[in-house]
């Protein structure tokens, strides 16, 4: 049996093991496969600085990569290996769903012979099927795939794996989807929470992306491909459903991706909500511009915030408790420069690295916490997933060190001071 494996955009062999992709801990968790034999790196791998420019932005390289697999594919089949998975990643996804209607359309052709296998497995992490770049003002740029056939997934794909990016909002990775309508029997698509390589792997974000990894190599166990139990064990044993989700640093936040009625969603990354009376303790990481809890909260509801008085952590070398530290407590030298950033903050009228909740993450609907407390309560003004942050600037999260530990609670009436 023969693993055939297209890396994603710019990824490659790492020496570092929390470098390597989904694609890379795969390979090595698949009996009998080798990575020289059937691995490709991804596009703009090849030819220096140029080919990185090209490869990154247009996806040059790509049909070349195909024509060598094409070829792996038959030297595989003259020495009797006919059993076919595939596995891509974000524009090597593209490239392996490609790769597979190529094999459906084509067969296995060579010396007189012409065979029309099935595909056993195709596993891809968030399809990126655009290889273009964001300029749609002069015309749709993200439209061009430069003849790659990645409309459909053939019937002759017996088990199609696709795992995709809630929180992904670049528009040059926008994600393709194999079955939106959630009609085929042949496609699994499943949303798991995090950004393009919190899903995909390659950002050194393992507490995430090894969910995703874990959830694929059990899915083509079950396909009947050989994988190594232990790696799985391995992988699942080294998660985290609530990590920070990695910074793409991208300027411009487009929309979130859309999730449609009947969408599977990973139950790691599922939302809960709180019953009269039910509390859940989560932790705020001050690093994080929005600390996900996992709690969904419910317009008209009534939440209280239980934080222990002896915790601490840090805005640079400012050392203070979740309510936050305000200017006039630094030196006069320093005060004036920093009370004049005040209006910049994200939650201007509260305190710096005071706690801030947030009905969704997109800055909607915003309260200060505090140092919270059973008596003080707040009411969402609609419904939505909780998150919480430090009240800060921006742009200087890189600085801020630990965390806070914040129980929210379910009531069953307003408290005496209504937190806004």
């Amino acid at each position: 049996m023969a693993l055939y494996a297209f890396d994603g955009t710019w990824n490659e062999d790492q020496i570092d093991d929390h470098k390597e992709t989904n694609v890379r801990k795969f390979l090595s968790a698949y009996d009998g496969a080798t990575f020289e034999d059937n691995y490709i790196a991804g596009v703009g791998t090849r030819f220096g600085p140029l080919g990185k420019l090209l490869g990154g932005i247009f996806g040059a390289g790509g049909k070349t990569r195909v024509e060598e697999m094409y070829e792996k594919l038959i030297a595989n089949w003259k020495k009797g290996d006919k059993t076919i998975d595939i596995i891509g990643f974000s524009r090597g996804s593209a490239l392996a769903i490609h790769f597979s209607n190529l094999i459906a359309s084509h067969g296995v052709q060579y010396d007189g012979v012409h065979d029309t296998p099935d595909i056993r497995f195709l596993g891809v992490w968030d399809v990126v099927g655009s290889f273009g770049m964001p300029i749609n003002v002069v015309f749709n740029f993200q439209e061009i795939n430069i003849g790659y056939d990645i409309s459909s997934v053939s019937d002759k794909v017996l088990n199609c794996f696709h795992a995709m990016s809630i929180h992904e909002r670049r528009q040059t990775f926008d994600v393709t989807r194999l079955d939106a309508g959630n009609t085929k029997n042949n496609i699994t698509e499943v949303w798991f929470r995090g950004v393009h390589s919190d899903v995909g792997g390659g950002n050194g974000n393992t507490k995430l992306s090894n969910i995703t990894l874990a959830w694929m190599l059990e899915a083509a166990l079950d396909c009947g491909l050989l994988i190594d139990q232990a790696k799985i064990d391995l992988y699942r044993n080294d998660i985290d459903a609530t990590a920070a989700l990695f910074d793409n640093f991208d300027p411009i936040e487009n929309e979130m991706r859309p999730i449609y009625p009947g969408d599977h969603i990973h139950q790691s990354a599922k939302v809960l909500p709180l019953e009269i009376g039910q509390s859940r303790t989560v932790t705020i990481g001050s690093g994080e511009k929005y600390s996900w809890t996992g709690v969904s909260m419910q317009k008209g509801a009534y939440y209280s915030f239980l934080i222990d008085d002896d915790q601490n952590w840090k805005d640079a070398d400012i050392v203070c408790g979740p309510e936050g530290w305000e200017s006039e407590q630094l030196p006069w030298y320093k005060e004036g420069i920093v009370k004049v950033m005040e209006s910049r903050r994200r939650y201007p009228e509260a305190n710096w690295f005071e706690i801030i909740g947030s009905v969704n993450d997109d800055g909607s609907e915003l309260f200060r916490i505090g140092k919270g407390g059973e008596h003080a309560t707040y009411q969402p003004k609609a419904d939505g997933d909780f998150y919480a942050f430090a009240n800060d600037l921006k742009s200087m999260y890189s600085n801020n060190h630990g965390e806070i530990r914040m129980t929210i609670r379910r009531g069953s009436n307003p408290g005496d001071m209504e937190l806004s």
